[in-house]
């Protein structure tokens, strides 16, 4: 089965300016050399701290920002391969909800017309108005189609959002952080939206600080830090099996019960370096950790789709300390 979307070994950096402007600079890996899938008919959850990563990953795996190092394939296509043009073709097929509703939305533009630029780009045989007036009900936003963005509430801004989004109808859909700032109510139903187009051809990936809201739309999740893939398992087997202390730390601050010795009180390692990123905090570091990197091993502890890969030198197997 093609991958709707697989990204190998990435590495995207970007370049500190230093004390004094040149001197001094030096570039820092804000993903490091990660591998991460989503298969038809799939959801993958992306988790992890403000920093990690996850946003700069998905961004340069869709085209829109270059990196150094790895290879992509959107929708079965190498994406290094393609030109601007069948590039935009690919985007029409694979949509990125941002972060912030507001960046999507043009402030001079009524809801109606947002809706209707997205109808006759994306279903350009079928009638406009129709178009919008089903889609537009569909998400609740029928009253508001005279809207502002302006006058929107946050939650009615991700509607349109989700709208557009729907008459696109992805393949592939990127969402990033779509339930934030939203109360519990409105999180669920967002969410549930979103997940209308499930469909055994195509496929989500949900970027979140909300682990309940990846457990309860996702089937797999894969953890980021500092820049790396520090684990990856499918969403049944959380609080099931023996996670990276960091997973472990995400969960238990989440208030899933898990067994989780308390992070020390240390700086993390970052990136850039040697041994385990997480090498600072952790309360399961040995010595080899801050020389050596682990990398990311398959184990034979969880049912559901996909593996259950950590890297770990305390927890995969094979490493010695």
């Amino acid at each position: 089965m093609t991958p709707l979307l697989a990204i190998r070994g990435m590495v995207k950096r970007y370049r500190n300016p230093g004390f004094t402007g040149l001197v001094g600079r030096r570039s820092e890996a804000a993903v490091d050399g990660v591998d991460l899938e989503v298969q038809p008919g799939e959801s993958v959850g992306l988790i992890g701290e403000s920093g990690s990563g996850k946003t700069t990953l998905v961004r340069a795996a869709l085209g829109l920002l270059d990196f150094e190092q790895g290879e992509v394939e959107l929708l079965g296509h190498p994406l290094r391969g393609l030109s601007k043009g069948q590039l935009r073709g690919l985007r029409g097929r694979c949509q990125l909800m941002l972060q912030s509703p507001d960046a999507s939305l043009n402030p001079g533009l009524s809801v109606l017309e947002h809706l209707l630029e997205s109808a006759r780009l994306h279903r350009p045989q079928a009638d406009a108005g129709e178009v919008v007036a089903d889609f537009a009900e569909r998400v609740g936003i029928s009253h508001r189609l005279a809207g502002l963005p302006y006058e929107l509430s946050g939650g009615e801004k991700r509607r349109v959002g989700i709208a557009r989004l729907l008459i696109a109808d992805p393949h592939l859909t990127v969402a990033d952080e779509p339930t934030a700032g939203l109360d519990a109510a409105l999180k669920a139903e967002i969410t549930d939206l979103l997940l209308a187009t499930r469909s055994p051809e195509r496929g989500h990936l949900f970027i979140s600080h909300d682990i309940p809201l990846i457990a309860y739309a996702c089937q797999r999740v894969a953890v980021m830090y500092a820049g790396r893939v520090v684990e990856e398992l499918p969403v049944s087997a959380i609080g099931a099996v023996q996670h990276h202390p960091y997973t472990s730390a995400l969960l238990q601050a989440a208030g899933f019960a898990v067994d989780c010795p308390p992070a020390l009180a240390a700086a993390p390692a970052g990136r850039g370096l040697p041994g385990c990123c997480y090498l600072g905090p952790c309360p399961l570091a040995l010595p080899c950790c801050s020389q050596q990197a682990p990398e990311l091993r398959a184990l034979a502890d969880a049912d559901g789709p996909g593996q259950h890969r950590v890297a770990c030198h305390h927890v995969a197997p094979g490493v010695s300390p």
